[in-house]
């Protein structure tokens, strides 16, 4: 093969974190990278570790397992950006992200181990006839400090310890803070984003899968391109014993979810003998459908008739979870609507337990528009 043609081999150099004193805790705020805190109070900067096993690329295959539908046909992609903004730099072996593709879901922010990943204002591509333009993107910190060092030369298997060990420290550091404050402005440019970013029919699939891995739920979609399931996908612990989920980002096919629901909970009762019981229906959408539309009176009716409640959740509600470090668990939490309740802002404020900085009824992201 002509060396002109032969890709780059990207050699990952991975580091550790040793201070002197132990890490606390790590806090996240906007602009900056995570701070890490130490027992002697004392604070350092978040940096890339350039971790062998990219968490902030790939999943690993066990993190895919749904152990409530371990036959579940899925999708076995690994990539944890839902459009492929980060990739590897073949000369330093750090990840970087493309400012271009990246929707600021936060899902690479929550990955990274040493809280490198950040998010902050950047000028980004393609600059408009009015001038550059801003935009929330996440970018990491690769700049070392005192405390980091390169693996010395040790045998394989020691090196592989030592790193496993301290990623389960920083993994087990309680996290405060958030990786970005919402507001309208900010979602403005993330739905403007989403809605003309390049990306294939999975990407709806893919986006709401990885969210729901962040918020603690394992989820397991259906491979693309398969015709023989209709459902987008099924849920599993420990965020819940068992659910499934519909994916509708187009606002007209958001409005025949709550009918392709009752056709998924017989799918699972027949084929896989589930329990409606235990069953967690969630619909996934871009904006809740308008109050107008028929969506909130066949949720009523299937919750009058069958006592069936089916949950709707907004990507826009999920990227605030996971901008906040929120585990979700359905067996304790509640997102129903229907034509009497037509807001699910105050089930996010109890998730996050505080008020939320988004206007009422914005990109119908939290409440129906009045």
């Amino acid at each position: 093969m002509s060396r002109i043609f032969k890709q780059k081999e990207v050699i990952i150099k991975p580091k550790l974190f040793c201070p002197d004193s132990p890490p606390t805790k790590i806090v996240y705020n906007q602009n900056e990278p995570a701070k890490i805190i130490l027992e002697n109070n004392e604070v350092v900067w978040g940096s890339c570790l350039n971790c062998p096993d990219t968490p902030c690329l790939k999943y690993q295959e066990d993190e895919l397992k749904n152990d409530a539908f371990p036959l579940f046909p899925q999708d076995n992609t690994l990539n944890v950006c839902p459009t492929e903004a980060i990739t590897l730099d073949a000369d330093s072996g750090s990840p970087t992200i493309d400012p271009s593709r990246c929707i600021a879901c936060g899902i690479c922010v929550s990955r990274c181990p040493s809280g490198a990943i950040y998010f902050k204002e950047q000028v980004v591509p393609p600059f408009s006839l009015s001038g550059k333009r801003e935009e929330t993107v996440a970018i990491v910190n690769t700049e070392s400090n005192k405390y980091i060092r390169e693996i010395e030369h040790d045998n394989q298997h020691d090196i592989l310890n030592k790193l496993d060990s301290n990623k389960k420290l920083l993994k087990s550091l309680p996290r405060e803070g958030a990786f970005v404050q919402e507001t309208d402005e900010l979602f403005r440019n993330i739905y403007s984003k989403i809605t003309n970013i390049s990306v294939d029919a999975q990407f709806p699939n893919l986006l709401t899968r990885n969210l729901l891995i962040q918020t603690g739920i394992s989820c397991s979609i259906r491979r693309k391109g398969d015709v023989n399931l209709r459902m987008d996908a099924v849920l599993g612990p420990p965020g819940t014993s068992s659910g499934v989920l519909e994916v509708e980002l187009a606002p007209i096919g958001i409005l025949d979810s709550p009918r392709n629901m009752l056709d998924n909970i017989a799918v699972l009762h027949s084929r896989y003998n589930t329990d409606t019981k235990n069953l967690t229906p969630l619909i996934v959408s871009m904006s809740l459908p308008n109050s107008r539309t028929e969506y909130y009176r066949v949720i009523n009716d299937i919750n009058n008739v069958l006592n069936i409640k089916i949950n709707t959740l907004t990507i826009g509600a999920f990227f605030i979870f996971v901008w906040n470090n929120v585990l979700l668990n359905f067996n304790k939490s509640s997102f129903y609507v229907d034509s009497e309740q037509l807001s699910i802002r105050d089930y996010v404020i109890k998730e996050l337990g505080r008020e939320i900085n988004l206007s009422e009824g914005f990109y119908s992201i939290l409440e129906t528009e009045k």
